[in-house]
Parts: structure tokens; C-alpha cells; sequence
């Protein structure tokens, strides 16, 4: 599974709470065997939305799951 999405499935509508320029995606997701859920919030007024999304995916892929 690729954590956390593409710059562009970020959307308003992914947000629990909405809030004006925030973007959110959610992702559901089994590994080892154990239910996760992802909620990335990013604002991407002050940078540039790949390059925040960039900068998360970076922080993800240090994540490791073990049993």
C-alpha cells in the first residue's frame, strides 16, 4: 500500500471537520494482519501541495509495522 496518496486524491471533502484551505485524505488499510486507518491533513497555502505530500510520504516510509 502506498502511504499516504498522490497529491491529487488530498480534497476538502476527505476532511472530518472542514476547515478553509485544509486538504485531507483517509486510507483504510490491513497490515500484518491488523486494521489501520491514515488521516493526513495539509495546508497547502504556504507551500506547495506535492511538496507537502512529498514531504509526509517521506515521514511514512520510515513507519514499520511489526507483530
Amino acid at each position: 500500500m502506498e502511504l499516504p496518496a498522490a497529491a491529487g486524491e488530498f480534497a476538502p471533502n476527505q476532511l472530518q471537520v472542514a476547515r478553509p484551505g485544509h486538504l485531507g485524505v483517509q486510507r483504510f488499510f490491513t497490515e500484518s494482519g491488523r486494521p489501520f486507518c491514515l488521516y493526513a491533513v495539509v495546508s497547502p497555502a504556504r507551500q506547495r501541495l506535492e511538496r507537502l505530500v512529498g514531504d509526509l510520504s517521506a515521514v511514512l516510509a520510515t513507519v514499520r509495522f511489526t507483530d
